[in-house]
């Protein structure tokens, strides 16, 4: 069975090209533009979330209390953060991945998180952003 991943990015070019990265890579992949539509997915999924990739800045509900809200529901579910402002990685509870990315450092991010992870986001071995390449990714502002 594939992995799943829920993509959720309230900017619909950017959620488009990060899910069609992902199931180039094999995964399947649903979408959310907003948190609550997030949350309603997972609830009503019949096969479980494997992934959640969530952009930090959203509205109404941000992607750090998305995560939590899901940990506390789904415990094994794993987070993957991503935003292009720029954040202090090691305030973040979970793993991040700065915008703009490389299609291959969004997959090889997301294979680390699905591999190294232990329940929802606490990532072993820590490393929380990924290569900035932009070959692939807008410039975000």
């Amino acid at each position: 069975m594939k992995q799943r991943i829920l993509v959720v990015d309230d900017e619909v070019a950017v959620r488009n090209l990060v899910s069609e990265i992902l199931r180039r890579q094999g995964f399947d992949v649903i979408e959310a533009d907003c948190a609550l539509e997030a949350i309603l997915a997972v609830r009503q999924s019949g096969v479980p979330v494997d992934l959640v990739i969530s952009d930090v800045q959203m509205p109404s509900i941000n992607g750090i209390e998305l995560a939590g809200m899901l940990q506390a529901e789904r415990p094994t579910c794993r987070v993957l953060l991503m935003s292009g402002t720029m954040l202090e990685d090691s305030a973040l509870p979970y793993p991040f991945l700065r915008k703009p990315f490389a299609s291959f450092a969004l997959a090889e991010r997301v294979k680390h998180v699905l591999h190294w992870s232990n329940g929802c986001g606490s990532s072993i071995g820590g490393g929380r952003t990924g290569d900035h390449g932009d070959e692939d990714f807008p410039q975000l502002s």
